[in-house]
C-alpha cells in the first residue's frame, strides 16, 4: 500500500477502513512529507537547537578513552 493510499483511507485522524483505529498526528504528517517529516518532530527541533553537537561531547572525553570505549561497543555487538 503507497503513503497516498493509506492517507486515502485516514480522515478526522482515523483510520476508517480498520474498525475506527485513531492515527497520531506525526503519522499523518510522516506520510504527506515522507523524508523531511522527522526533523519537525519538536524534539528534534528542539535537540538540534539547544543540545551541543556530537563533537563538543566527544572532545570532553580523551582520545585513548573514546578509543576504548567504541572497542567495547563493538565486542558487544559481534
Amino acid at each position: 500500500m503507497t503513503p497516498e493510499e493509506l492517507l486515502n483511507q485516514i480522515s478526522d485522524g482515523i483510520w476508517i477502513n480498520k474498525g475506527g483505529l485513531k492515527v497520531p498526528d506525526d503519522v499523518v504528517q510522516a506520510l504527506q512529507q515522507k523524508e523531511d517529516w522527522f526533523d519537525g518532530l519538536n524534539p528534534v527541533v528542539y535537540s538540534k537547537d539547544n543540545l551541543p553537537d556530537i563533537k563538543g561531547i566527544l572532545n570532553f572525553f580523551s582520545e585513548q578513552l573514546v578509543s576504548l570505549q567504541l572497542r567495547f561497543c563493538n565486542l558487544a555487538t559481534v
